[in-house]
């Protein structure tokens, strides 16, 4: 079972806030002002470096740069033509995938 992490990105200060540093029930009951993107998931993956991936992560391999996204229960990059790959553990590590960054920064 996946741990359950959620962040969101603060416009107004341009840091990430993340659900373990505060605790779920605060994560969700503060704001942190009005100006902040909406949740993204902790997919339970992790880069080859052992970066924890989430949602809006941007993985890079291959010269090829993909945001993760969720949607209809699983997450997903997609890469030239291919628009859906669903992204699982052995996935990352055969491709060499590497969080080089997230949509917001």
């Amino acid at each position: 079972m996946r741990e359950i992490k959620f962040r969101r990105w603060s416009f107004s200060n341009e840091c990430m806030c993340y659900s373990e540093v505060v605790g779920l029930e605060e994560f969700f009951s503060n704001t942190f002002g009005e100006n902040v993107s909406e949740d993204m998931q902790y997919t339970g993956l992790k880069d080859v470096n052992g970066v924890e991936i989430y949602e809006g992560d941007v993985l890079s391999a291959l010269n090829e740069n993909s945001a993760v996204k969720f949607d209809d229960g699983s997450f997903y990059i997609g890469i030239g033509k291919i628009d859906r790959i669903k992204l699982s553990q052995q996935y990352i590590v055969d491709c060499g995938f590497v969080v080089t960054g997230n949509i917001y920064e």
